[in-house]
């Protein structure tokens, strides 16, 4: 009777553990869970430069592009949601290895603000951005590359703000939506960044890992 307790107890406890193994495997296994696909119903937009273009500029020449810009914005003569937006994808396409982001973007960022649309662009930017990372048919490589790089350099000015609530929900987006880099956008940045390509999840589970 003893025996037979101490035996049922024994196959319980066992068969939890193996739960929870199978249950550590799988997650460690994947490295990623379920995917969760990207949705942006945000306005379409054309992309003003590449990656590849703007790298080559200096900050002379981004900040007349960027305040270009903010001179259209305030003109009357358009949208001038759209004209900062567009000044948003000139600077978050550009590669940051030298830190010129941060020279350019308060400029927009105030102007935005100002008309109270400085998260909903960010947002907007970050969704479009990932979708077509996501659904790359018809891009060219140095476009997808381009989508890329304003990811990955949103992703770097929004970590420091990974807590509050509008920044968590887009970095836990991201890194749930599995987006990976195609073969000919992994070429394109090593011929003209001479840079190993990261998947933007990869980036994203960084600053926001699976288990948060």
């Amino acid at each position: 009777m003893i025996f037979s307790i101490v035996r049922s107890r024994f196959l319980g406890f066992g068969l939890l553990v193996a739960i929870f193994a199978g249950a550590l495997t799988s997650c460690s296994s994947s490295g990623r869970r379920e995917t969760r696909p990207i949705e942006y119903n945000g306005p379409g937009s054309v992309l003003p430069y590449t990656s590849a273009q703007l790298m080559l500029k200096d900050l002379d020449d981004m900040t007349r592009l960027t305040q270009l810009r903010i001179r259209r914005a305030k003109s009357g003569r358009e949208d001038a949601g759209a004209a900062l937006r567009e000044a948003l994808r000139v600077i978050y396409a550009r590669p940051n290895e030298d830190f010129l982001t941060e020279k350019l973007i308060g400029d927009v960022r105030n102007e935005l603000e100002e008309i109270d649309e400085w998260e909903n662009s960010i947002s907007d930017l970050a969704y479009e951005a990932a979708a077509r990372i996501a659904n790359p048919r018809d891009l060219k490589p140095a476009v997808q590359l381009t989508y890329v790089l304003i990811l990955e350099n949103l992703l770097a000015d929004l970590k420091p703000l990974a807590k509050t609530a509008w920044v968590r929900k887009i970095i836990i987006d991201i890194r749930d939506a599995n987006l990976n880099l195609t073969p000919e956008a992994s070429r394109e940045r090593a011929m003209k960044m001479m840079k190993e390509a990261i998947d933007p999840s990869t980036i994203a589970a960084k600053i926001i890992p699976y288990e948060d």
